[in-house]
């Protein structure tokens, strides 16, 4: 049996680690140019977070096949993951350091989609698993479209400028 826990999957957590999680894959151009790397290798960023995101979501799947652990676990331990990496992200001033952070954020991104899945449908009776999908779907688009503007609404506001 693994272990699950409302305190996860409920929509005010969902809602709330979404809208910080997509505002790195928006800002992180922005970022990095402002770290004075050129356009071209600020771009190049975002396609070795895509990349690492599908093999994260593979080996996610995999993870969660494996019965001797739990898919909660699985998933606190990249959230963790990604909360240092992005804590760390503010000493990062070279672009090794910016192409480390999109490798890991993007591979750990990419675990906890799988998981996040995983643990939706299995958090309920098989009954309810397509509709606790549509929830989590609608939650996470929601905050997929605001969380940005959001984050630069509050850069705007403690910095003066985006």
């Amino acid at each position: 049996m693994s272990v699950c826990t409302r305190d996860v999957t409920s929509p005010p957590v969902i809602f709330h680690f979404d809208l910080s999680c997509i505002v790195s894959f928006v800002f992180q151009v922005k970022y990095s140019e402002d770290r004075g790397m050129s356009s071209d290798a600020s771009a190049r960023l975002i396609l070795f977070l895509g990349i690492n995101v599908v093999l994260g979501r593979f080996t996610g799947g995999f993870l969660c096949s494996i019965k001797r652990l739990e898919n909660l676990y699985i998933l606190q331990s990249v959230l963790l993951i990604n909360g240092v990496s992005t804590i760390l992200l503010t000493l990062a001033q070279k672009y090794e350091a910016l192409v480390a952070y999109s490798v890991v954020f993007g591979f750990g991104d990419g675990v906890m989609a799988s998981v996040f899945n995983i643990l939706i449908l299995t958090c309920v009776d098989p009954s309810r698993a397509a509709s606790s999908f549509g929830y989590f779907l609608l939650i996470v688009s929601v905050t997929s479209l605001a969380g940005p503007p959001i984050a630069g609404g509050l850069i705007a506001l403690f910095l003066g400028s985006l």
